[in-house]
């Protein structure tokens, strides 16, 4: 079962924000990670009144299945940590998981 918007929060906020050394990070697109934030009240602690997709990552890999050489950090996507991939994942599935070395 799909945890409230101020759970998700609270569990997500709990997640570490550090990574590991020699480890991986997880990429999600941006626009994916920031309709979230308004859905749980990331910032201000006030819930929108949304509908969650699942993640989708498609358009950040090009042909080969590389990060698009366009797609640029902050703007497009976004590094998370295994745990917050994990979480995000668990609550929404979709992907594809897009792995990078730390």
């Amino acid at each position: 079962m799909l945890p409230s918007p101020s759970e998700q929060l609270q569990q997500y906020k709990l997640a570490p924000t550090t990574f590991d050394v020699d480890g991986k990070a997880y990429i999600i697109k941006k626009s994916w990670l920031d309709k979230w934030k308004s859905y749980v009240g990331f910032r201000n602690n006030m819930p929108a009144k949304i509908k969650m997709t699942s993640i989708d990552n498609s358009n950040i890999l090009d042909e080969s299945g590389r990060i698009g050489v366009r797609m640029q950090e902050f703007f497009d996507y976004m590094i998370l940590t295994p745990k917050q991939w994990e979480l995000l994942h668990n609550w929404y599935g979709g992907g594809p998981e897009i792995t990078v070395g730390v």
